[in-house]
């Protein structure tokens, strides 16, 4: 009986996600970030060549080390070429086997098939995970949150039976999750809480600070290839310009907007609205929200401690969200975003659990409560795949995504810069002009600037696109794409020795910038056949 319930709690699982998600097969890759890490880079589309395998393993492009996540892709590459559908489905498998591995791994951990069935089921249809799934660039979260759950499951196994052999599997899972994205860094801790509930081996009989202390060094080696990640991280991210210095965001506003960000998370868990694809950095909070937020979280992990015995299930959960959140909160700034759902997939399953362990004790207190547990499941639940429906169509294409952004946040410069793309790759162009233009209003940025001038290339209004390319590089000199579109405008205006030099110095930049040498090859050919013409 207990094997048919698990089966059956298994499918409607996998039934769900399905249900979900069925309609992202029909979606498009995005002007967003897809073109890095699919369209756009020669190395995926180029599938599974030995080159490219190689290339996986030694590149810091995108500002991270992750080779599965190249590897993942041009697997996809290899095997759907161009078809955007198919690199989604595989998204959504990852995902699948995601919210079946936490089902499974807090049945074996906890036995109560109805609480690990439900923590699964918030895991899987909740809308703030929406963003990883359907995203193809966010493969390396859920290609990451695979690995973490596949980690927590060995884990479990090692804790049953403690021998090398699982041992070093559940390392090696550890590892692959790193090479996915540098989130894991933070596991090590998590399976340290883990093992205070429901594993209880701190309560173990024996010597207690032997055992405390052989469970801290049973960690050791996965903080030391955590750490060797984190190194090669912050390397790859300071290369691609990612981090943001304290003169861009002040030190004070990146603690006033994560403090304030950890409960907004939490809001968003609750009440799933209004999400969006970027979440443009405030700047600063007013001082009162900063301290009200950091005096309420103070105030819960004190409540968490106190209760660690009696709810254990709270005190684990409610450290699972702050430890995991760490790396992406905001006190290291990634670019200028404030937040963004993907970050909340590992941590909301900390979240998760409070909540459904603490549910499912005070439920247990109350009379005739049989029907009780699937009545809040399915009012909890339903209204959750609804939303998550609603929120997969926004990422059809870049047209839905960018509306959808501007329409539920404010000062949104990302979102309208992408709409004014979308436009322009609908051939309206005086919408694109428009877009871009307000985007640039209300923040300059080089990438704005460049695109604006792209746009007026294509109307061939070279003077504008000039204008716009200079623009670009006074904000950002070592540019090479805004100095190959600026000889490109200049050469279009005849300007050939000034734009040489502009094709020289995108070179120098970028040596391998095909698109430069090419450009350059063209206006030298040019110059050279009218130089015979004029003899």
């Amino acid at each position: 009986m207990e094997k048919s319930k698990i089966a059956v709690a298994a499918l409607i699982l996998t039934a769900m996600i399905l249900f979900v998600y069925w309609p992202v097969q029909y979606h498009e890759f995005l002007n967003f970030d897809d073109q890095v890490y699919v369209t756009g880079n020669l190395h995926v589309r180029g599938g599974m060549a030995w080159d490219n395998v190689q290339w996986a393993f030694g590149s810091l492009d995108a500002g991270f080390w992750h080779p599965l996540t190249w590897l993942s892709l041009m697997l996809d590459s290899s095997l759907y070429r161009v078809h955007a559908g198919g690199f989604h489905w595989t998204n959504v498998l990852f995902h699948i086997g995601s919210a079946l591995l936490i089902f499974f791994t807090w049945l074996r951990m906890t036995g109560r098939i109805w609480q690990s069935g439900f923590l699964a089921a918030l895991f899987a249809v909740h809308p703030l995970n929406v963003e990883p799934v359907a995203w193809i660039a966010s493969r390396k979260d859920v290609l990451s949150g695979f690995f973490w759950a596949l980690t927590l499951w060995m884990y479990v196994r090692y804790v049953e039976s403690p021998h090398i052999k699982r041992y070093g599997l559940f390392l090696l899972c550890f590892l692959l999750g790193l090479m996915s994205k540098p989130i894991l860094v933070t596991l090590p801790i998590v399976l340290l809480l883990l093992d205070y509930w429901p594993l209880v081996r701190f309560d173990a009989v024996g010597d207690q600070k032997k055992k405390q202390v052989r469970l801290v060094l049973e960690k050791v080696p996965l903080v030391l290839l955590a750490l060797a990640v984190v190194v090669v991280t912050f390397t790859a991210e300071h290369r691609f310009g990612a981090i943001s210095n304290t003169d861009i965001i002040s030190l004070p506003a990146r603690i006033s907007n994560a403090l304030v960000s950890y409960l907004i998370y939490i809001e968003k868990a609750v009440i799933p609205v209004n999400l969006a694809a970027y979440y443009p950095h405030p700047g600063t909070w007013p001082l009162w929200e900063s301290i009200g937020a950091g005096m309420l979280i103070l105030l819960l992990s004190v409540l968490a401690i106190r209760k660690r015995r009696t709810c254990p299930h709270f005190f684990v959960g409610w450290f699972w969200y702050l430890i995991t959140l760490v790396p992406v909160i905001g006190f290291i700034q990634l670019g200028t975003l404030a937040r963004a759902d993907r970050y909340a997939y590992i941590p909301l399953i900390g979240l998760f659990m409070a909540c459904v362990w603490s549910g499912a004790a005070y439920i247990k207190g109350m009379k005739h409560n049989r029907s009780v547990p699937l009545c809040l499941a399915l009012a909890v639940l339903l209204p959750l795949v609804a939303t998550s429906r609603v929120q997969l169509a926004h990422w059809r294409n870049d047209l839905s995504l960018f509306q959808h952004a501007i329409r539920v946040t404010e000062n949104n410069y990302k979102a309208y810069h992408g709409l004014g793309m979308a436009y322009h790759q609908e051939g309206e162009d005086e919408q694109a002009i428009k877009y871009i233009s307000h985007s640039l209003w209300l923040k300059r940025n080089d990438r704005a600037h460049i695109d604006l001038g792209v746009v007026y290339m294509g109307q061939k209004r070279f003077k504008d696109a000039e204008r716009e390319f200079r623009e670009g590089l006074k904000i950002k000199a070592d540019n090479a794409k805004a100095h190959n579109n600026l000889g490109a405008a200049l050469a279009s205006q005849g300007k050939y020795e000034e734009s040489i030099y502009h094709f020289q110095k995108a070179l120098s930049l970028d040596p391998i910038y095909q698109n430069a040498s090419e450009n350059l090859e063209k206006v030298l050919v040019g110059m050279k056949a009218e130089k015979k013409g004029v003899k």
